[in-house]
């Protein structure tokens, strides 16, 4: 199987770093079948890119692409902000003449973290549903609000389209190509050898409303603030919309715009979000009584979405 991998100054080291030598391991694990993973790595910048962590690496000319690749497989680089991301999705689209009969005869098509906005912006149809980093949830509502984004899920697949989560979801993606080309005898094995649990992560237990709230700007400011003031009180759409002096369906849409949220999904992680730092900080109180200071009626309602949302139950917290 030929892999190509695309990728930009500042690509994140221990992402292509990784990628390459988990299909170095599972070549080696699988020597026998004769069915060897070669990964090839693209750029539209010139002969070499220099990764996160200042080490230049070899690669392709992205116009020199061929058509032989089963996997086309849009990596990006570290994040520097949705200018900068829009600039390097247009400088790999630049390419589209090679890129578009690659991608036409590839068997699978793919992106990881930004690598997403590269691979929606080289394409002619866009994919249903995609995943990408918790934090660009803004930018694809603005740019691509045709895509459902599923940000719980490390990795997604629609039709010859599969994309994965933010920085090291990049595992759940080589593990999938690996199964899908060497089988579950080798992907286990693979696992085994590099001490890595059969856990796939539900990215939403690491979305900070911190980072969220400083790229959304000031708009919202004042229904974030009353937000996280009022957690235990009336966080209903109506009552938002009155302090922000809109109306609901403006909040809502507003909402979606800056934050790629409902605002009564920024309302339940604003909750959950406190409750950790509460049971954190005094692991001796009653889980009732956080639950009901950040705003639920019903401990059981609490725990349930707790356990969701972080992937582990508060009471394991507490007794932690």
């Amino acid at each position: 199987m030929k892999i190509a991998l695309i990728a930009l100054d500042e690509v994140v080291a221990t992402s292509i770093a990784g990628i390459i030598d988990y299909f170095n391991f599972a070549n080696l694990i699988a020597r026998d079948k004769n069915l060897a993973v070669t990964v090839t790595l693209y750029s539209p910048q010139g002969s070499q890119i220099k990764t996160s962590m200042g080490v230049s690496i070899p690669c392709e000319q992205l116009s020199n692409l061929g058509i032989d690749n089963e996997v086309i497989w849009f990596l990006g680089s570290r994040y520097r902000g949705s200018e900068n991301l829009i600039l390097e999705s247009q400088s790999v689209s630049l390419c589209k003449t090679s890129l578009n009969d690659a991608i036409n005869s590839a068997q699978i098509v793919a992106g990881s973290c930004t690598g997403v906005a590269l691979m929606l912006a080289c394409i002619t149809t866009l994919p249903d549903t995609v995943t990408t980093s918790w934090w660009l949830r803004r930018f694809f509502a603005k740019h691509y609000p045709g895509v459902e984004l599923m940000l719980d899920k490390p990795i997604v697949r629609s039709g010859k389209f599969i994309t994965a989560g933010a920085t090291h979801c990049f595992q759940a993606l080589v593990f999938f190509l690996v199964e899908r080309h060497f089988g579950r005898d080798v992907l286990l094995q693979l696992k085994k050898w590099l001490v890595i649990p059969d856990i796939m992560v539900n990215q939403e237990q690491f979305i900070d409303l911190n980072v969220l709230d400083l790229h959304a700007g000031k708009r919202l400011h004042p229904v974030v603030q009353f937000i996280r003031t009022n957690l235990g009180g009336d966080l209903s759409n109506e009552s938002l919309a009155n302090v922000g002096s809109m109306s609901v369906r403006n909040l809502i849409r507003t909402f979606k715009l800056l934050y790629g949220m409902t605002p009564s999904k920024y309302v339940l992680i604003a909750r959950l979000e406190a409750a950790i730092h509460e049971i954190k900080a005094s692991p001796h109180r009653k889980l009732y009584d956080i639950a009901y200071e950040v705003g639920y009626q019903d401990v059981s309602a609490f725990s349930r979405q707790f356990q969701k949302h972080f992937g582990f139950s508060a009471s394991s917290l507490k007794h932690s």
